[in-house]
């Protein structure tokens, strides 16, 4: 073998030696991974949903509250039933209501919309039992101020408005009247001839 080969294949082998070091030394060798912060776009599904509450005060309780809410402010224990219609209400028995004679117990009504928020409050009288529309209508007219009256196929409204409730005595040709209290959002959606005819007359 000739010097020249010689030292070609030496210079191929300490290049190859090289080679597996660097490699080798590579493999080895612990690499540091910075942590990236991922930033996501999505809006959050849910929202935080805020419930209005009236201002105007009936049996402790207020237009918006929760069925929590109505028990604590009633003191009392409360069955929750459902309408047909699969509404979420309670009843309760109170005495020295409007238009009910003094001393008789009558059964109040608290009733809730789709969120299970207090919407109407309403309970029943007749002239056995006291109500007599002139006084009654005198009586509202001295707290609520003006009023609009709605006449039915089968009734006659009368309504007042005062802080977040309309207040509405409803006299029927059978001889019931109900006195009802009805949040205003609800009133407006539900019964919204009612609240334009009471509009209306404010506007006179």
């Amino acid at each position: 073998m000739n010097t020249n080969r010689i030292i070609k294949l030496c210079a191929v082998l300490l290049v190859f030696a090289a080679l597996s070091t660097v490699l080798m030394t590579s493999c080895n060798e612990q690499r540091d991974f910075n942590k990236v912060d991922v930033v996501s776009t999505t809006k959050p599904v849910t929202e935080p949903v805020t419930y209005v509450y009236s201002d105007y005060d009936v049996f402790g309780t207020r237009m918006g509250m929760s069925l929590e809410e109505t028990q604590k402010a009633l003191n009392e224990k409360i069955e929750i039933r459902f309408s047909d219609s699969g509404q979420v209400y309670f009843a309760i028995s109170r005495n020295n209501l409007d238009f009910i004679n003094e001393g008789l117990d009558a059964a109040v009504y608290f009733i809730y919309d789709n969120d299970a928020r207090l919407c109407e409050i309403q309970y029943v009288s007749t002239n056995e039992t006291g109500f007599v529309i002139k006084d009654a209508v005198e009586k509202f007219d001295s707290l609520y101020g003006k009023k609009a009256t709605v006449n039915d196929e089968d009734r006659t409204n009368y309504i007042w408005y005062k802080d977040g409730d309309y207040i509405v005595i409803t006299t029927f040709v059978d001889g019931r009247n109900t006195v009802s209290y009805f949040a205003k959002a609800y009133f407006e959606q539900t019964k919204p001839e009612y609240a334009q005819a009471y509009s209306a007359q404010e506007g006179e």
